[in-house]
């Protein structure tokens, strides 16, 4: 049963022209500069 629901995934996914890989978690709004200064100053403190 479980190569027989596999094989049903796979087909629906390549019909639909889907894939297994997930969107990256990143917003769409996000403020590069910011991401910048919290790299080099929160990062570092808190490792």
């Amino acid at each position: 049963m479980d190569c027989l629901m596999a094989a049903v995934w796979r087909l629906l996914l390549h019909r639909h022209g889907w894939s297994w890989q997930s969107p990256a978690r990143r917003a769409m709004e996000g403020d590069e500069h910011a991401v910048e200064l919290w790299k080099e100053d929160v990062w570092p403190r808190a490792e």
